[in-house]
């Protein structure tokens, strides 16, 4: 009996897997692909306009203010670590993606370029340098002044399938490389009046500077989801809303340094060693789109809101001897147009 059950279980299988087969081709719904021609392969070309903000943990870590008031008969000072801002800048992001007929799969490969600077200043009260250099040599500044820098270049490729879940929802979940650097430097400039040697006050009035560098590079996997679901529809054009998350994790290097110089002329250099850690970037994207196809070339047009966090991305050292741990943001507007043909 058992054996006559084991030969029936061994000729239903293969009439099971063509049901399964069928129910999978026919029903029209389980991973059937985006793309307007999944019999060919097709070409896509994208450009994106960048409108970001960046903000970094520790940014005040340049100075700390000690201020007195007076107040009658009463006397206040006031310890201040004062952060400042980046101003919103412009960047690009640029794309290339292929379509293969097999399996439906797409790659994609883009190029994003992001710079943006700024500047701050201190004067009054006990000015307090905090980068290492300024701090060894002791100078006491009157007035203070940074000119801080980022620059950030980054490249992704990634091999991903995007399908139908439902009507008007659809995924493409993707894996693939990331790769790049983000370096920034660090100018100041301390404008001193007099010193205080043994207790007594001697004017030198000089300007001293100090430069720090922070570059980092990496590269590692990446993987993430892109979600559409379609709002609206007409025969020429549709609306949509779009999510995408993704993260990487990257094989970091960071090369710091830090020199010191006045006119006296003095000079302090501050090198460590290049310090290899992981990276990690987590993004998100969502905003909504507009899709139009043209003799079979497919337009599409989206605004969103992007953020991408940069873990433990500043590691410049300061008058602890330790290097920090700022986290950096990069958040704001992006602009996408997209040809598929």
């Amino acid at each position: 009996m058992s054996a006559l059950v084991f030969r029936a279980l061994c000729l239903s299988f293969p009439l099971l897997l063509a049901a399964e087969h069928f129910s999978l081709e026919e029903s029209g719904v389980a991973n059937l692909s985006t793309r307007l021609e999944s019999s060919s392969s097709s070409w896509d070309l994208s450009g994106e306009f960048l409108i970001w903000y960046a903000s970094e943990q520790l940014s005040s870590a340049w100075f700390s203010q000690i201020t007195t008031e007076i107040q009658g008969f009463d006397v206040f000072d006031t310890f201040s670590a004062t952060p400042f801002s980046f101003s919103w800048d412009v960047g690009f992001r640029v794309g290339l993606g292929y379509g293969m007929e097999y399996d439906e799969w797409d790659t994609q490969l883009s190029w994003s370029r992001f710079c943006t600077s700024a500047q701050h200043s201190v004067a009054g009260g006990v000015i307090l340098p905090e980068f290492f250099g300024t701090f060894l040599h002791g100078d006491g500044p009157d007035f203070g002044s940074i000119d801080w820098s980022l620059f950030y270049n980054m490249m992704n490729w990634d091999l991903g399938r995007s399908y139908w879940v439902s009507d008007a929802l659809s995924f493409r979940p993707f894996f693939g490389l990331q790769g790049g650097w983000i370096d920034q430097t660090m100018h100041s400039k301390w404008h001193v009046v007099s010193q205080t040697v043994n207790g007594v006050a001697t004017p030198v009035d000089y300007l001293a500077k100090e430069d720090l560098r922070n570059d980092f590079w990496g590269v590692g996997p990446l993987g993430g989801i892109n979600t559409k679901w379609i709002l609206g529809r007409t025969s020429s054009y549709r609306f949509h809303l779009f999510g995408d998350v993704s993260s990487a994790w990257m094989w970091g290097v960071w090369a710091c340094d830090d020199i010191y110089t006045n006119p006296t002329p003095e000079k302090i250099s501050t090198n460590m060693s290049d310090s290899t850690l992981g990276a990690l970037m987590l993004r998100g994207i969502m905003g909504l789109g507009w899709d139009a196809t043209i003799r079979k070339i497919s337009v599409s047009l989206q605004m969103g809101f992007e953020t991408q966090f940069w873990l433990n991305q500043l590691r410049i050292p300061t008058f602890q001897q330790l290097r920090l741990h700022g986290d950096l943001t990069l958040q704001g507007g992006s602009f996408k147009a997209r040809l598929d043909f």
